[in-house]
């Protein structure tokens, strides 16, 4: 699978914005790495994936670069982000698709919850604490589908997961 869109199976969706994302994110990521802190993150990490070595703050400045004139998201468009950018090996790329769901959750129905999947059973603690928090985002706008998700996910969703996607709403 290519990072512009070939080899993604059909269940991802086509998208415009998502391409322009997906042809400019590890290009722009790549001029910004800092080697020397990428291997102190994968080593902190225990080589859990690779990174570039992007603090958040330094991450985010090129990430404005990247969106600089994609137009506002639908939810075919945060589904294929997310999904691309998981793909992805860096974690800064996944780092990069939370924080974009975080900004466009507003524009997701609840029929975006099920996306999420992808990364649910996920044996890593920050993937799964991300699963969860992008739940709790979505419970701001809706949290009856946040609830009813969960409770028909729970066998399969990490604890950690339930606990922050109800974190502000209960169970």
């Amino acid at each position: 699978m290519s990072v512009t869109g070939e080899g993604i199976p059909g269940d991802v969706p086509r998208s415009a914005p998502a391409d322009t994302v997906l042809r400019r994110l590890p290009a722009v990521y790549a001029a910004a790495a800092d080697p020397g802190r990428a291997a102190q993150n994968r080593a902190h990490m225990r080589d859990v994936a690779p990174f570039l070595g992007l603090t958040s703050p330094v991450r985010r400045g090129p990430s404005r670069t990247v969106l600089a004139g994609v137009p506002r998201p639908d939810e075919a468009d945060c589904t294929a982000v997310a999904l691309r950018c998981r793909r992805l090996p860096e974690r800064e790329h996944h780092y990069s698709a939370v924080d974009f769901l975080r900004r466009n959750v507003t524009y997701c129905s609840s029929g975006f919850l099920p996306v999420v999947r992808y990364r649910s059973g996920h044996g890593d603690f920050f993937v799964r604490k991300a699963v969860g928090r992008s739940r709790r985002e979505y419970a701001k706008t809706d949290p009856d589908a946040v609830r009813a998700f969960v409770a028909g996910h729970r066998t399969r969703l990490a604890p950690l997961s339930v606990r922050e996607a109800l974190r502000n709403v209960g169970p």
